[in-house]
């Protein structure tokens, strides 16, 4: 049984933790390779202070990126990830390495500002996808590279080639960026139905990170057990919302039909 500590007129309270008492986490993967990029996380950061004050920040710092040099308050912690240039994985990684410690998980990448409170509320749920991408047939899931990790890849304790091969055909989803609100039963699923800790630290490039968005689609529908799932976004479909982002400041446009988050978009 775990425990929480409370302090109560100087006397520590034990408390069994459960999801009801656990805090929530933001996950936010960073990595440096330009001036302004730091300002891009401080807006980050600042953002989600706004809207959860009541939440941790975790963020990851690419093992080569620049060090961090904003100073942020005691609820915000600055980690280096285990693997080297796999992005947004690291979050997941971080997340299954601390699924005993928080009831809920936010994951967003540090060029994503929120315009509003997100919804927490996902039970039953257990995962809703930030945004989405209406699935098109490309060459990113092509390759000796993601054959090499398709090979490797278990769900249930089964290969998942059926699956791979639909995506390849143009069917399922994507998850945009791996970024979505998800809590500790996912985790566990994640954890102990597949065996993506073993295979996190082959997503090294970006053609593999993307794939990796295909990757987490066929592990949450294989969580749910259905292919309607597009339906669970928080904001809906990327696509159909980064015109708007890119004429409009971020921060002053109409959103769109989005009341949560805004990309924008870095040109990394």
């Amino acid at each position: 049984m775990e425990y929480l500590n409370y302090k109560y007129d100087d006397t520590t309270i034990n408390v069994p933790a459960s999801p009801n008492i656990l805090k929530t986490v933001f996950i936010i993967t960073f990595c440096s390779t330009k001036p302004y990029h730091e300002s891009f996380l401080k807006i980050c950061v600042n953002r989600i202070r706004l809207f959860h004050p009541e939440s941790d920040i975790i963020i990851l710092n690419d093992s080569q990126s620049h060090e961090i040099t904003t100073k942020f308050d005691s609820c915000v912690r600055i980690e280096k990830t285990h693997h080297t240039s796999c992005g947004e994985v690291n979050a997941y990684v971080w997340a299954c390495e601390h699924k005993n410690e928080y009831s809920k998980y936010i994951f967003i990448h540090d060029s994503v500002f929120l315009i509003n409170r997100l919804m927490l509320d996902i039970e039953p749920i257990h995962f809703r996808p930030l945004w989405t991408v209406s699935r098109y047939k490309s060459d990113d899931t092509c390759g000796a590279d993601t054959d090499n990790i398709v090979n490797r890849i278990l769900l249930n304790n089964k290969r998942i080639d059926d699956q791979i091969l639909n995506v390849r055909n143009g069917f399922g989803s994507v998850i945009f960026g791996s970024m979505g609100v998800f809590n500790k039963l996912f985790i566990e699923f994640l954890c102990n139905s597949t065996n993506f800790l073993d295979i996190a630290n082959m997503f090294h490039t970006r053609k593999l990170r993307s794939f990796f968005e295909r990757i987490l689609y066929i592990f949450v529908t294989g969580f749910y057990d259905t292919t309607q799932f597009n339906s669970f976004s928080i904001c809906g479909d990327i696509i159909e919302q980064e015109y708007t982002f890119k004429l409009s400041s971020p921060l002053y446009s109409s959103y769109a039909n989005n009341p949560y988050a805004l990309k924008i978009w870095q040109g990394r």
